[in-house]
């Protein structure tokens, strides 16, 4: 299972990292990959060796909202959820963010994310849980 995580934040893409590497519960459910993404420009060039199959397609996508700004966060949902092929748009996309707010909320789920996740004290098992969920539970499209 390859997990992409996009975000703009490199204390954050490396307490992930750290994460995968030490945590039992990642460990025991097998082979999952994380790939790092720190800007909208690398998300997107991400994309596209995807859709030239120099990437394989990624199984969960983990973006922070304000990927620098929430317009870049929604381009980058835009990206995936309108794109034109089946295989880039079916990927289970999980947007993230310290906001609440219920318009925010709203529109993440208008633009087809499946899952809105709060940053917060406990991200990292709120993030763990949608990784072993999607990894041990759901069936997935690729």
């Amino acid at each position: 299972m390859k997990v992409w995580l996009a975000d703009d934040e490199s204390d954050l893409l490396n307490d992930f990292k750290d994460l995968f590497v030490d945590d039992k519960d990642l460990k025991k459910a097998g082979k999952i990959e994380l790939v790092t993404i720190a800007n909208l420009n690398e998300f997107q060039n991400m994309v596209q060796k995807v859709v030239n199959k120099s990437e394989p397609v990624p199984s969960l996508i983990f973006l922070d909202l304000r990927f620098r700004t929430i317009k870049e966060g929604y381009a980058a949902l835009d990206t995936i959820k309108k794109h034109k092929d089946s295989h880039i748009k079916t990927i289970p996309l999980v947007m993230f963010s310290s906001s609440r707010q219920p318009e925010e909320v709203k529109t993440v789920y208008e633009k087809l994310a499946n899952v809105y996740v709060e940053k917060g004290a406990e991200k990292f098992e709120r993030f763990k849980s949608v990784i072993l969920h999607w990894h041990n539970e759901a069936i997935l499209p690729n």
